[in-house]
């Protein structure tokens, strides 16, 4: 069975993250300004501080940070701007998502964020696809346990996507926002086909904590169960696992090192390896 080595660059510019050095900001360094994302997660788990902390834009903070910190990253660097760029493009559309709903959204704050969200999965899956080689970019190349877990996850998807929108009153304009669902679905599946594909196993399980959260989200919607911080929680631990597994896998794509410039712009970087 074929494996790809992905994760042979440990260590380069983009990981690990680098929490002592010189500092590239008045208090902190760039890797130190993630303390930021993490308070502010911690302070969204206390219904204390997250209800005083009601305004909108504190809700983007969290991710919003990590935009930043990967925008940073991107100055560091003097190739393969384009990629970071991207990375940091998908965390500032689910920073945004974040800002849009909130714990009283109606249909078309949830409609709006998933437009958010669903760029997102679209600016992410472009860093992947580009660099999978054009004989991995087809159905054939997947195991049928990787086949099966595509179909199952789509499925899953668009049985809960069917259920939520066949509870919708339409004589209400606002609940067709309801419609944006289906695409969205569309784009977080197909992001985790370009991740089977490539053999990224890190934004493979980043992909489906991701999911699991968003399922805790609808679930306990038609239930009428609050999850509570299970779903912040999960959410939170799986953009950091897709931040890990974004910057890995850009690092050893573009064979980036703490003292070489970035080679290798053009083929991909994928060698394949028996086990």
């Amino acid at each position: 069975m074929g494996a790809y080595d992905l994760y042979s660059a440990s260590q380069g510019k983009l990981w690990p993250l680098r929490w002592f050095g010189s500092s590239s900001t008045i208090f902190l360094s760039t890797d130190q300004l993630m303390v930021v994302s993490v308070t502010f997660f911690l302070l969204f788990l206390c219904p204390y501080m997250s209800n005083r902390l009601s305004f909108p834009i504190y809700r983007g903070i969290a991710v919003g940070t990590i935009a930043f910190v990967v925008i940073c990253k991107r100055n560091q660097l003097e190739g393969c701007k384009s990629a970071v760029s991207w990375l940091s493009l998908y965390f500032l559309f689910h920073s945004i998502g974040d800002i849009i709903i909130g714990p009283d959204a109606g249909p078309k704050e949830m409609g709006m964020s998933s437009i958010a969200f669903g760029l997102g999965w679209v600016t992410f899956s472009s860093i992947v696809w580009r660099r999978i080689p054009s004989e991995k970019k087809n159905w054939s190349s997947l195991s049928w346990v990787k086949r099966i877990l595509i179909i199952a996850l789509f499925a899953w998807g668009f049985t809960i996507v069917i259920f939520l929108l066949s509870t919708m009153d339409y004589s209400n304009k606002q609940n067709l926002w309801g419609l944006v669902t289906v695409p969205y679905v569309i784009c977080i599946v197909s992001f985790l086909a370009c991740n089977l594909l490539a053999g990224a196993p890190w934004l493979i399980t980043g992909n489906l904590v991701y999911m699991s959260s968003d399922s805790m989200i609808v679930v306990g919607g038609l239930l009428k169960k609050d999850f509570g911080p299970a779903i912040w929680v999960s959410y939170y631990l799986a953009q950091w696992i897709l931040l890990i597994g974004g910057l890995k896998w850009i690092q050893t794509q573009y064979h980036i090192s703490l003292d070489e410039k970035p080679i290798n712009e053009g083929a991909p970087l994928i060698k394949e390896t028996r086990e």
